[in-house]
């Protein structure tokens, strides 16, 4: 089931505090595999655009990052989004949770952007004047 899935999905993120599968679609959904590699829930995310990234929390719940712009927190027990807010006024590309309950995203907008996920505040903007497709943290630092 899981190689079936693999073939129509976006991103695919093992959800370490979960012991899920989630599963991105091009449609705007996701889906939760569990360890039997059972499809539980197929969740709609974004109406327009696919789920770009999903990024694994602690306590069964997930962020995603979808093309309209929008980070997205849910709920793995009941499906149900929890919140959601505009982030990017453009596709976001990627995400990285950095721990202390801070999020960067990086968008084709051309910015990066470091956000408290409990306010929903911005905390910083980094302009690198191109679209950026991908990013990463280096492990054990906040460098980006």
């Amino acid at each position: 089931k899981i190689e079936e899935l693999e073939k129509s999905t976006n991103q695919m993120n093992t959800g370490k505090p979960t012991n899920h599968f989630i599963v991105g679609y091009w449609d705007g959904s996701f889906g939760i595999v569990n360890s039997l590699g059972e499809l539980t829930r197929i969740v709609k995310s974004d109406k327009y655009y696919p789920v770009r990234n999903i990024i694994p929390l602690e306590d069964e719940q997930i962020i995603t990052l979808t093309g309209s712009g929008y980070i997205k927190t849910w709920d793995l027990v009941n499906g149900q989004m929890i919140t959601s807010f505009k982030a990017h006024d453009d596709y976001i590309s990627d995400g990285a949770y950095l721990g202390d309950n801070m999020l960067a995203t990086a968008s084709y907008d051309g910015t990066i952007k470091i956000w408290d996920l409990v306010s929903r505040t911005l905390i910083e903007t980094i302009d690198v004047k191109g679209t950026i497709y991908s990013m990463a943290v280096s492990p054990g630092s906040k460098n980006i």
